[in-house]
């Protein structure tokens, strides 16, 4: 979220009419979208209120798992392959499987966000922003439904959005909590890493 009030996707601002080049290096990249979205208010505006900055994620996979039974809200956060493993078996995609186990753990976190237990499809998951401060790391969550003229097939699923971060943007230790709340602040799930 901006300091405006906001909110911003690195993908979205990457395509964007608001994308350039913040640090001067000639590219336009994570960098500059860090910059963009920690930028203090115009003149004339209010100060924002002290919250933690935004972290640069990008997303790795987002959809439907049909096997995860996780009848409630789930968040995984790994840091190593083992880590991984609590989670990847429910992708049932075997390329999908394969991508987050190719993941460089030495420079890269993986964040996985499960809705919990729906009965049809058409509803979603997708992680909007990541803060953290001191021991806590928040992610903003956006839950989508089906709209009501939609053909949906009845069948039972459960939602994933899995980022990654890199290392440098985001440091854990045991015992951080890492929380999901939705975008009008209500807690969705809360854990603690590992």
């Amino acid at each position: 979220q901006a300091a405006d009030g906001t909110r911003w996707s690195l993908e979205g601002w990457l395509e964007g009419e608001y994308a350039e080049d913040l640090d001067v290096d000639g590219d336009i990249d994570e960098q500059d979208f860090v910059l963009f979205v920690n930028q203090r208010p115009a003149d004339g505006q209010s100060e924002p209120v002290d919250s933690p900055p935004l972290l640069v994620f990008e997303s790795l996979a987002k959809g439907d798992s049909h096997t995860a039974g996780l009848e409630k809200p789930a968040l995984f956060v790994a840091g190593d392959d083992r880590e991984a493993a609590r989670f990847v078996e429910w992708l049932e995609d075997p390329a999908l499987i394969a991508e987050v186990r190719e993941v460089d753990f030495s420079t890269t976190w993986v964040i996985a966000v499960f809705r919990g237990e729906v009965n049809s499809s058409g509803y979603g998951i997708e992680t909007r922003s990541i803060s953290a401060r001191d021991e806590s790391v928040q992610l903003s969550v956006e839950l989508t439904k089906p709209a009501p003229d939609w053909a949906v097939a009845q069948v039972i699923s459960y939602p994933y959005h899995i980022v990654q971060v890199p290392r440098e943007e985001l440091r854990l230790s045991s015992g951080t909590t890492v929380s999901a709340h939705t975008a009008a602040g209500e807690l969705l799930v809360q854990t603690r890493y590992p």
